[in-house]
């Protein structure tokens, strides 16, 4: 747990000294690598994990493409994890089923569910699921500052680090 803490730490530290906007990657596909490895798009975006490499089969999703996501969003606090791995989180702060471009703000269509602005974060963090095949997750390390600002409420705030863990369900 405190090893956790420790890579979600140093991925909020690096991806906050590089810059406020994070910019879209081309559409080259991420290079795979270990689960516990964060890795970091080329061109931009914030730190990521490959939970599971979906189809070798097929393209990468590009930046601006339409995609539908399944995805939940959890405090990344060396707590949170604890109690995720023991089975006794309290619940997600986010999740839904949603359609959107990568790389925009705009929810085309689908479901959420919570009390957040998922439009308020989704170009930022949709910029590090470019690259994804369908059937990948990706869990995408939300550094203090870079999550939900005025519309997180108390199970979300400002400055708290959180997962965005995404699954591609279809490329449209």
């Amino acid at each position: 747990v405190a090893a956790a803490a420790a890579a979600v730490a140093a991925s909020a530290a690096a991806t906050a000294a590089e810059g406020s906007k994070p910019a879209c990657i081309s559409s080259k596909a991420a290079t795979k690598a270990p689960p516990a490895k964060l890795q970091k798009p080329p061109g931009g975006g914030l730190r990521y994990e490959e939970l599971s490499p979906g189809s070798e089969a097929g393209p990468g999703a590009r930046a601006g493409q339409e995609v539908e996501l399944r995805f939940t969003v959890r405090l990344a606090s060396a707590s949170a994890l604890a109690a995720m791995k023991k089975g006794q989180e309290k619940g997600p702060v986010e999740r839904g089923e949603i359609r959107c471009r990568l790389g925009q703000s705009e929810v085309l269509d689908g479901w959420v569910d919570g009390n957040v602005d998922m439009e308020e974060v989704l170009g930022g963090w949709s910029c590090s699921l470019v690259g994804m095949r369908t059937g990948a997750r990706r869990r995408v390390h939300i550094p203090p500052g870079k999550g939900f600002r005025e519309r997180g409420g108390e199970a979300a705030g400002s400055n708290m680090a959180l997962f965005f863990e995404a699954e591609l369900r279809k490329l449209l």
